[in-house]
């Protein structure tokens, strides 16, 4: 049985993918992978949601209860030249937080890409 249980938000990226497929072949990690398109990684399973939807998120990510990790790799497409958004992607951040961490049955670590993990989030009460 996996010791942890990570969900990885834009998995179809460059950064969430190499995540997701790492993650994946390691038999202490039990793998969400999340994005809007579909995603076929051996030993992950795919849940497609579009994180800027708060309703979608809560909907979606209320059944990880397991979750342990979060690694959040998505953004929000933007146009070539054009700045991102953020508070889209700020938002999109918070959507996938808030609907876990009510739901989490232990402290979760939120990896913020620096090869740090937070552990920040205490379960509820």
């Amino acid at each position: 049985m996996a010791r942890y249980s990570a969900t990885v938000a834009g998995a179809t990226g460059v950064v969430g993918r190499g995540l997701t497929e790492a993650l994946a072949v390691d038999s202490d990690w039990e793998v969400e992978a999340l994005a809007r398109k579909p995603l076929d990684v051996a030993g992950a399973r795919f849940m497609s949601i579009d994180l800027t939807s708060e309703i979608e998120s809560r909907q979606i990510l209320a059944a990880l209860t397991s979750t342990t990790h979060i690694f959040y790799a998505a953004r929000f497409d933007h146009a070539a030249g054009k700045a991102e958004s953020i508070d889209i992607n700020l938002g999109m951040l918070r959507h996938l937080v808030e609907a876990i961490e009510p739901c989490a049955s232990e402290r979760l670590g939120i990896s913020d890409g620096g090869g740090r993990v937070r552990p920040t989030l205490a379960p509820p009460s």
